[in-house]
């Protein structure tokens, strides 16, 4: 699989990922060998580039549920686009009750987790896809941390506005902004409060939900370079630090065309290294919603070898029971006796952030009598121990 910018689009291409309208229409399907007609219909769609299947690649899987979930940010992100320039021109943004109440529904009452995919940005489509990940992330979260109807709803609406503020950036600078570092950082702060500005004066005020505006004030507050050193020693609403965590995961895992992303593995751990900015509960309610290391994806280990995730950890993402390419054994690293040896050191993903194995054919996977059975203990040992991590949670 590859990355095509449309201007280098050639008939007889094959899409790797389906192509949808602003209203959820499938335009063009997967394995779909592009025409010079469709070329022309990807153009008008203002697409930077699209995924291609290699000549005799085969059509990788994806579940139903990944299907979904990338025509729900397609068309979301049309949906968060028109919300954000009402609000520019002070006017009544009408879907946004809508909106929130849709991610409410969908991603706010799920009882597993998902695997979270990034679709390429631009400079012209960043605000408003980083917009729809982050509520997205939060609505998942906030569901972990069992908040209330009427705060899930104010954070997931916060999440959808508080960094609107990139629509202040000039031309060109999206593309750095977001590695935040320099003069780069203090010009994307500097727009994060132009946003704030928008969202704070009237009618905008009025509009949204109550607390929503206050809530964007911290977090912009929060991503101020001047108050690094004080992060620590600040009292942040509950909803601040959920959004806070879903905002730098978003942002190190997005793929643009400038550099490349780090893998959902580096991100958390990130998370987790910086707990004086980024809250432990908040981290381990986004571990809790999304696959980091779900079985059927490849890792690559500290011993310079590679394996298969056959058993997630419910506990310790980064501890799950592997199959060992070198030798084709199963090795569990919750065993500190293994885990000594054999750490993961990243996970190897597609160009498109999804896992190469799907779990039907992973299903397929038979050991020996002797494999099933340690397979099976591993299994009970580690239901125990997720009961518990979920109790502890709360």
């Amino acid at each position: 699989m590859q990355f095509v910018e449309t201007e280098k689009l050639k008939s007889g291409m094959r899409l790797a990922k389906p192509i949808y309208s602003k209203t959820g229409v499938m335009l063009y399907d997967r394995d779909t060998k592009l025409t010079n007609k469709g070329i022309n219909s990807i153009r008008n769609f203002n697409l930077i580039g699209i995924f291609i299947l290699e000549p005799a690649e085969p059509l990788p899987p994806i579940s139903e549920e990944d299907k979904e979930f990338e025509q729900f940010q397609t068309v979301a992100v049309f949906q968060i686009k028109e919300i954000m320039d009402s609000l520019l021109k002070y006017e009544e943004p009408k879907s946004l009750t809508r909106l929130t109440q849709t991610i409410l529904r969908k991603y706010a009452t799920m009882d597993h987790k998902i695997n979270f995919t990034q679709s390429i940005r631009s400079t012209s489509d960043y605000a408003y896809k980083h917009a729809i990940n982050v509520a997205i992330l939060t609505a998942m979260m906030s569901n972990i941390l069992q908040a209330s109807y009427n705060d899930q709803f104010r954070y997931i609406t916060t999440a959808l506005l508080y960094d609107m503020g990139y629509l202040f950036l000039e031309k060109g600078q999206m593309m750095t902004a977001h590695r935040y570092d320099g003069e780069e950082k203090i010009r994307l702060q500097a727009a994060r409060r132009k946003g704030f500005e928008v969202l704070k004066s009237e009618p905008n005020y009025s509009s949204l939900p109550k607390g929503t505006v206050e809530l964007v004030s911290q977090l912009v507050t929060g991503s101020d370079p001047a108050m690094h050193d004080r992060l620590s020693s600040m009292k942040w609403h509950p909803g601040t630090k959920l959004i806070r965590v879903a905002d730098a995961y978003d942002r190190m895992t997005a793929m643009n065309l400038e550099e490349e992303p780090i893998s959902d593995v580096l991100a958390v751990q990130h998370l987790k290294k910086h707990k004086e900015i980024y809250d432990r509960t908040s981290v381990n309610a986004l571990i809790s919603a999304i696959h980091l290391l779900p079985p059927g994806c490849s890792v690559d280990l500290s011993t310079g070898g590679k394996a298969l995730v056959v058993e997630e950890n419910p506990v310790d993402f980064m501890h799950p029971v592997i199959l060992q390419f070198s030798d084709n054994k199963l090795y569990d690293l919750a065993d500190p006796n293994v885990s000594k040896n054999i750490q993961i050191v990243d996970v190897m993903k597609t160009m498109d952030n999804r896992i190469k194995v799907d779990e039907d054919t992973l299903k397929q996977f038979k050991g020996d009598a002797n494999t099933e059975k340690m397979l099976t203990r591993f299994r009970q040992v580690r239901a125990i121990a997720a009961a518990k991590k979920r109790q502890d949670l709360f």
